[in-house]
């Protein structure tokens, strides 16, 4: 049982309704309902448009940053097809010179390189 702030010496009993009511208003979103907002535009005229206008700027900035991770991820992908390719390709190109050293170095090195390169990119916080 807990002791009422108002009567510290009477018990209240948690099972017997005491007719105090809670309410609880959840909303979802960047505004506040039409009717609060008029309330607020009393109060500090231009804080709807100012308000909107920070809505706007913030789905921008979020369009630009999601935007600019796509474009990283599209690099990165292009990256690990071409750098191979064109490492097998060179390693190719100098088997059939005969330089097959040189070849195997290529072969191996040019992907290892990029691996290490993303590797390094990713503990450095730069690969995402």
């Amino acid at each position: 049982m807990a002791l009422p702030p108002d009567k510290p010496h009477q018990a209240i009993d948690p099972q017997e309704p005491s007719g105090q009511q809670l309410s609880v208003e959840v909303r979802f979103g960047p505004l506040p309902p039409s009717e609060e907002l008029k309330e607020y535009e009393k109060i500090l005229p231009g804080i709807t448009e100012r308000k909107m206008a920070l809505i706007e700027n913030e789905v921008k900035q979020n369009w630009k940053f999601q935007h600019k991770i796509a474009n990283n991820n599209l690099l990165k992908t292009v990256g690990a097809i071409v750098v191979p390719l064109t490492s097998f390709v060179l390693a190719g190109w100098l088997a059939w010179l005969d330089y097959p050293a040189y070849a195997v170095i290529v072969a191996i090195g040019g992907p290892a390189l990029h691996a290490l390169r993303s590797f390094i990119m990713r503990l450095g916080g730069n690969g995402n």
